[in-house]
């Protein structure tokens, strides 16, 4: 089989390949008809976006390259080559770099946000290269494999595996007597992922999962505390780290404060999406945790798949 119809292979399993296709289509468009329907001026514009989503193409297939190079997929069944790949139809973690958002026109670090999102090729990749080292390529290697720590919120409050409601705010004071019921110790550098409950409702429930204005998670307060125990990753399993709507009017407005607080002012990185439930089920709350973001140039975010090590009992 040839590289190429390696890679088609590996995209029609994940799902791209519609995307692809789609891309050679936008690409083929004739300029001139282009410039006879919008203008010249837009359709410079047009193409040069299209160039930019060439280049964003070119580099998720090189990751892919790398990812069948390195992963024996087709030493897989098909059985086992869906279960690893078909992204479509699992639950699929987001990684956000410290470059994801920033506070008042600047990133973590007091980056300027403008100067590190001038070129819209990514965070960084300007003339002078502000803000490149924020971006996800640059997730430090110290972390992608890293001490884990579970702390199971819902199953703490509700007495079993079911969710924690829609508007349950997750305080400091609900994560410390979490870990100390638990009978674990936060240390500084810790991975630590909180569990809602809401995983499951990925797949059963997507309408309450997605819901922009119910769905519980960390408080202010809660991400201070994360903060103060040395965390260096968070995450959960929701589609945001934060309660929605992730608005608060007191002491002033905001919007998206935890993550503010914790990507823009603390450099934390936070996963979304997770799903904790087999590690909740085993009560494994102290693990080794791998972290793996694509190596996307100038991203502000990856896609993710973050696995667990946790000793079998005989």
């Amino acid at each position: 089989m040839s590289f190429r119809s390696k890679i088609f292979l590996v995209l029609a399993l994940v799902g791209l390949a519609p995307l692809l296709v789609l891309g050679w289509l936008s690409f083929s468009l004739n300029r001139a008809e282009l410039e006879k329907t919008v203008g010249g001026s837009q359709a410079a514009m047009a193409e040069e976006a299209a160039r930019g989503a060439e280049r964003t193409l070119a580099r998720a297939i090189e990751s892919l390259r790398l990812s069948v190079a390195i992963l024996p997929v087709f030493e897989l069944s098909q059985d086992e080559r869906s279960a690893a790949l078909l992204i479509p139809y699992r639950q699929l973690e987001f990684v956000g770099a410290v470059a994801l958002i920033g506070r008042d026109g600047s990133l973590f670090g007091k980056v300027d946000a403008a100067a590190a999102t001038s070129n819209p090729d990514g965070i960084g990749t300007g003339a002078d290269h502000v803000g490149a080292n924020l971006a996800i390529d640059q997730f430090p290697t110290d972390l992608i494999v890293n001490r884990g720590v579970l702390l199971d919120v819902a199953r703490f409050v509700q007495g079993d595996a079911r969710p924690l409601d829609a508007t349950k705010e997750i305080t400091a004071d609900l994560l410390e007597r979490t870990a100390r019921h638990q009978g674990v110790t936060l240390k500084k550098g810790d991975t630590v992922f909180i569990r809602t409950g809401y995983g499951p409702l990925f797949k059963s429930n997507p309408k309450v999962y997605a819901d922009p204005n119910a769905s519980p998670g960390p408080s202010v307060g809660g991400a201070k505390f994360l903060i103060d125990h040395g965390a260096r990753v968070v995450g959960d399993d929701t589609l945001t780290f934060e309660m929605r709507p992730p608005v608060v009017t007191s002491p002033k407005f905001q919007v998206f404060p935890v993550h503010m607080l914790l990507i823009a002012d603390s450099g934390i990185y936070i996963i979304e999406n997770l799903n904790l439930e087999e590690l909740a089920e085993a009560k494994a709350y102290e693990f080794v945790v791998v972290v793996p973001p694509l190596k996307v140039l100038g991203g502000t975010g990856s896609a993710l798949r973050a696995f667990a090590l946790v000793p079998r009992d005989d």
